[in-house]
């Protein structure tokens, strides 16, 4: 900052943040306000996980709790204010000034960093609005072979691979297959009537539908009443 700017700090019309970078007092101090200041401290930096998030408008991540420490890639490996991520290859947008991880990155970067609960929910929300596949996931672990947070990548990538959408589902799939109870498929989709609905766990041969309640990991309140309508 300049003479003036220095002066300004001093008044508390600006805050400084580092030797070169003033912010106007009063501005709010979000995640998209700090992964903003840190990609401008770390030129050629790339923001993801939380923190492509927190600049979209919206996404599989909105449920989630996203901090409040930026997340970089750097094209070098530096000290940088906030989590340095390793993500070689990553595709980027750019929204207004800043370089920002692709979407499917940044829940690619918080699936394999992130509490795995938190994570898990994450990767159904992000499976449910295409934002990621399993194949998508799966190339993700050839691709990053060898960088951090790749087992609990490939442990949500194995589970969302069964098809099952909650924790709930995860469990009594882990349970029919620790059993050995065969003939069992997660998620079916069957036709009732002019209806089309999707069973969690079926076992077809003996015309039987298990559903397992949650709320929370419906994509909506209109799919949770609906799942109660078709036990009933």
């Amino acid at each position: 900052p300049n003479g003036r700017g220095h002066r300004r700090a001093e008044e508390g019309l600006w805050i400084a943040h580092g030797h070169q970078l003033l912010v106007l007092a009063g501005t709010a101090d979000t995640l998209a306000t700090r992964s903003r200041i840190a990609a401008l401290r770390t030129p050629g930096s790339i923001l993801t996980g939380p923190s492509s998030a927190a600049l979209r408008p919206s996404g599989p991540w909105q449920m989630s709790i996203l901090g409040s420490t930026p997340w970089l890639i750097c094209p070098q490996r530096r000290r940088v204010p906030g989590r340095l991520v390793s993500h070689p290859g990553a595709a980027i947008q750019r929204l207004g000034l800043w370089d920002v991880a692709a979407a499917s990155v940044a829940v690619v970067d918080m699936l394999r960093f992130l509490d795995v609960d938190a994570a898990m929910a994450l990767g159904h929300r992000a499976m449910q609005t295409g934002v990621v596949s399993v194949t998508g996931l799966q190339q993700a672990l050839v691709e990053l072979r060898g960088r951090g947070g790749m087992r609990q990548l490939r442990d949500i990538t194995s589970a969302l691979a069964t098809g099952s959408h909650s924790q709930a589902e995860q469990r009594l799939i882990r349970l029919l297959s620790n059993a050995a109870i065969v003939g069992w498929l997660a998620n079916l989709r069957v036709r009732i009537g002019r209806t089309n609905v999707v069973v969690d766990v079926a076992f077809p041969a003996a015309m039987l539908a298990v559903e397992v309640d949650g709320r929370a990991w419906h994509s909506d309140a209109r799919t949770f009443v609906a799942d109660r309508r078709r036990q009933n």
